[in-house]
């Protein structure tokens, strides 16, 4: 089931199955966490999703240390990161949140990272809500370090709705809209988020 290090756990809908597709040896520039796409086969498979892989692979190779990397970053972030263009607050119902605190040109890079989770943002009607909780615990749970992204949920802090796992709450207070090929996705950049807390 190659490039994939567990085989694909997936769940049957009206239109065809959705599936977790893991990679949990990917390489990152901070040591890797692995990559679950949460999505259909068909989309798995499609060359934006494959080009996922081939992209880290060579973005590694230019960047084969972390100092060499940030270097990298800093020159087309155009400046230096001991100054970043925000400041971590307490945003009220969402925890920690970075606020500008000067004008950011459109374009600029401020923060990089590698996305954990590539979840769909969207699932057919007849997928019981059960059942997407079980293909997000799963993507999560198959990732070598499971743990650094559960550390980000905020369960218990009121969101008001019982029924939300720790999963759904982790995803959305921290992911992010993404479109990889012309698929819409939630993803998650755990050290982003931890980086900025």
């Amino acid at each position: 089931w190659a490039p994939w290090t567990h085989r694909p756990y997936c769940i049957d809908a009206a239109d065809g199955p959705y599936c977790v597709f893991t990679n949990a040896a990917l390489p990152s520039r901070k040591g890797g966490n692995g990559l679950s796409i949460i999505t259909t086969p068909e989309l798995a498979a499609s060359p934006a999703a494959v080009s996922l892989f081939a992209h880290d692979v060579d973005f590694l190779s230019r960047a084969p240390t972390t100092r060499g990397h940030n270097e990298t970053l800093q020159k087309l972030a155009g400046g230096s990161f001991d100054d970043p263009p925000f400041e971590v607050r307490d945003v009220p119902g969402k925890g920690k949140g970075a606020i500008a605190t000067r004008r950011i040109e459109q374009g600029r890079v401020v923060l990089v990272d590698h996305a954990a989770i590539l979840a769909a943002d969207e699932y057919p009607a007849d997928l019981m809500r059960e059942e997407v909780q079980d293909l997000l615990r799963r993507g999560i749970t198959q990732l070598r370090d499971p743990d650094k992204l559960y550390a980000l949920a905020r369960k218990g802090e009121g969101r008001g709705d019982e029924s939300m796992s720790v999963e759904e709450d982790l995803l959305l207070t921290n992911s992010f809209a993404v479109t990889v090929g012309d698929e819409s996705y939630m993803a998650l950049f755990p050290d982003l988020a931890v980086s900025v807390l």
